[in-house]
Order: structure tokens, then C-alpha cells, then sequence
């Protein structure tokens, strides 16, 4: 006899790798992310969800509490090229999006808006190193060479 599927809507993080796919976790099984040379998930006890993130986006979606895979649901965004030199291009967003650039510390360098479809972003006067890009509720990390 099959039961009733319960859904409701949880938080949940959803990693992005390069390539484009994405992997989706209950927020509540995360422990940390860390930002280092490369973007790792970890669960709660210290065991690597996933490595080589691109991206994180914080959002709610609907889950069925019979089935814990969720299908995506989130726009395509891409940041690229990542390493950068001059100019790194955002693509995916909608027009009049603030997009704010942090250092690996976390502060505020800088705020832009984004043009419909795709924004150039002149990188060419920061210092070689990691940085966060903040477009909407998503956090990607490039590297400036």
C-alpha cells in the first residue's frame, strides 16, 4: 500500500561544479564550506560532500520527504574565464542585478550592476589572488592572476 508523499519547502544549498552540473544538500546536513584553493562542502562530521565547487546558492525549495533528490530549479549562471587577467564576464543574470565583489577576507571591494544577459567586469587593478563574486543569493569564487 503506497502512503501519502509529504512536501514541504526546506532550506537547501546547492553546489555547482565547472562543468555545470549541480548537486543539491538539505542545509541542515552541512557542516561547512570552506574557501581555500578550490571550494569544498562538508557535512557535519567533517566527511567531504563535494569538492571543486564553483558555486554555492542559498534557496528554498519543495521536498518530498519520501524522496530526497531534488531536480534544479535555478537559472544558468556563469562566470568565466576563471583564473582571470582583465576582464571576467557573468552570464545568466538579469538586468539591474547588484553584483558585489569581496576579497577572500570578506570585504567589501566594490559593488556593480548587472547588464540583461551578460556583464563585463574589468578585473585588471586587483591584486593577484581569491576573490567573491555575489550575484543575488549565489557566492562564486574566482582567482585573479
Amino acid at each position: 500500500m503506497l502512503g501519502w508523499l509529504h512536501a514541504e519547502i526546506r532550506p537547501v544549498l546547492v553546489a555547482l561544479s565547472a562543468d555545470g552540473s549541480e548537486t543539491v544538500y538539505e542545509l541542515a546536513s552541512v557542516g561547512k564550506i570552506t574557501f581555500d584553493d578550490q571550494m569544498v562542502v562538508e557535512d557535519k562530521q567533517g566527511q567531504i560532500l563535494q569538492d571543486g565547487v564553483s558555486c554555492v546558492l542559498f534557496a528554498e525549495r519543495e521536498m518530498e520527504t519520501a524522496l530526497p533528490q531534488v531536480e534544479s530549479q535555478s537559472a544558468q549562471l556563469f562566470v568565466f574565464p576563471n583564473p582571470v587577467v582583465e576582464q571576467l564576464t557573468v552570464t545568466g543574470t538579469a538586468a539591474q542585478m547588484p553584483l558585489r565583489l569581496f576579497d577572500i577576507n570578506g570585504r567589501l571591494l566594490n559593488v556593480f550592476e548587472t547588464s540583461d544577459g551578460q556583464t563585463q567586469i574589468n578585473v585588471s587593478n586587483l591584486a593577484k589572488g581569491n576573490y567573491l563574486l555575489q550575484i543575488g543569493n549565489q557566492v562564486v569564487k574566482f582567482i585573479k592572476n
